[in-house]
């Protein structure tokens, strides 16, 4: 799946769908045991065999967390794939201008 083609409604039912799989504790956020779960599906989905740990887990929370609270909600994780999809449509952009 190539998030940055998808509109924000189809983007928002995605990442409800990651919630619904991934918030094993029903709490409406991702703590990081269940983002790493979710990171190491969506890493091998595209063909990583890759095994994220709590500890990148907890580093990623860092990076998304935008009110500090060490959890990850749906609107947090909608603002990084946002944020991910801009940043890789520049670099797309300058390195097909070279």
């Amino acid at each position: 799946m190539n998030l940055a083609n998808l509109g924000d409604e189809q983007l928002k039912h995605f990442i409800m769908q990651i919630f619904l799989r991934f918030d094993t504790n029903g709490d409406g956020n991702l703590e990081a045991p269940e983002l790493a779960n979710f990171f190491t599906e969506l890493y091998k989905s595209i063909g990583y065999n890759v095994t994220i740990t709590l500890p990148l887990a907890q580093q990623a929370i860092k990076e998304i967390d935008q009110n500090g609270d060490g959890k990850i909600s749906p609107y947090e994780i909608f603002c990084a794939f946002k944020l991910m999809s801009a940043q890789s449509q520049i670099y797309f952009q300058s390195y097909t201008s070279i």
